[in-house]
């Protein structure tokens, strides 16, 4: 698989989030795939398809109406497995009451087609500050 191929998968899982897809977007994560936020003090990490899934399904639906994505620029590593993305989100809060904005810088890992790694970096203060 080539880095362009693993940067379309990615897409495709943000985008799938994004339009609370849940279940359709976690057909690209690995049963054994982990999840962490390394910026944000709990929870986490995340272990496992099902385990992120939850985390996905409990979250997204009860604060976004939806959440879009703009790609600013992907990086191939070395290893053929991994990709880094950096993004933009904007959110539209539950009952249109307000917006939520962030940055992100993402390392993606694969298996094969499957996720194996998404760690995700962005700014909690502004997630805090929202919800």
């Amino acid at each position: 698989m080539n880095p362009e191929q693993r940067i379309a998968i990615v897409k495709d899982f943000l985008n799938k989030l994004g339009a609370l897809e849940i279940e359709a977007a976690c057909e690209h994560v690995a049963e054994d795939a982990v999840m962490l936020f390394p910026y944000l003090s709990q929870p986490g990490p995340y272990e496992g398809r099902q385990r992120i899934f939850e985390q996905f399904n409990s979250t997204l639906p009860a604060f976004w109406e939806r959440m879009e994505f703009s790609y600013r620029q992907w990086y191939s590593c070395d290893d053929d497995t991994t990709v880094i993305g950096e993004f933009d989100s904007r959110a539209i809060q539950k009952g249109n009451t307000g917006t939520y904005a962030n940055q992100y810088i993402a390392v993606f890992q694969f298996r094969g087609d499957k996720l194996t790694l998404i760690k995700e970096y962005f700014n909690p203060a502004l997630l805090t500050v929202k919800i």
